[in-house]
């Protein structure tokens, strides 16, 4: 299990100027102001999985990782 703070760290690899995120039982949806409204292709939210700490798209977490409960937004 990773911490918020190395999956934040992850999500900045692939997305620039990260603003919150949306934390689910399974994963936090990071995002910035460009990404925050955007439901996929190049303007998408970055998914990192707590268990691992993988990165995939949200498309791929719901098909793939069966999504999970929201529990929160966080803002940074």
């Amino acid at each position: 299990m990773i911490t918020l703070e190395e999956a934040k760290r992850i999500a900045a690899e692939w997305l620039d100027d990260i603003s919150g995120c949306t934390e689910f039982t399974t994963a936090w949806s990071f995002y910035n102001p460009r990404t925050e409204h955007s439901i996929g292709g190049p303007d998408a939210s970055v998914i990192v999985l707590k268990e691992s700490g993988k990165r995939c798209g949200f498309t791929e977490f719901i098909h793939t990782y069966g999504g999970g409960e929201m529990i929160r937004e966080i803002r940074f």
